[in-house]
């Protein structure tokens, strides 16, 4: 039904290992996810942002890490898009 819905109304999907495969993965994320906010496992991490002409500090970003012991270098592309759907 949300795979659907993702690609506009009026539509429909049939069921499919590789459906039941994402839907897996979404919900061990989402409750990893979960347990990093009970455990204090995200923190900020300020980077500074430099001209390129001069060399100076012109700003700062800030990133939000996730300190998960198991965590693989790509963890953002599939965290970002999760952490900022609405319930």
């Amino acid at each position: 039904m949300y795979t659907a819905k993702e690609e506009g109304k009026n539509d429909f999907r049939f069921f499919s290992s590789e459906i039941k495969s994402q839907s897996v993965e979404r919900l061990k994320l989402e409750t990893n996810l979960r347990q990093a906010l009970d455990g204090n496992e995200l923190f900020l991490h300020y980077q500074p942002k430099l001209s390129v002409a001069t060399g100076r500090v012109t700003g700062v970003e800030a990133l939000l890490r996730w300190n998960h012991p198991g965590a693989r270098g790509a963890i953002a592309k599939s965290v970002v898009p999760l952490a900022e759907k609405p319930d």
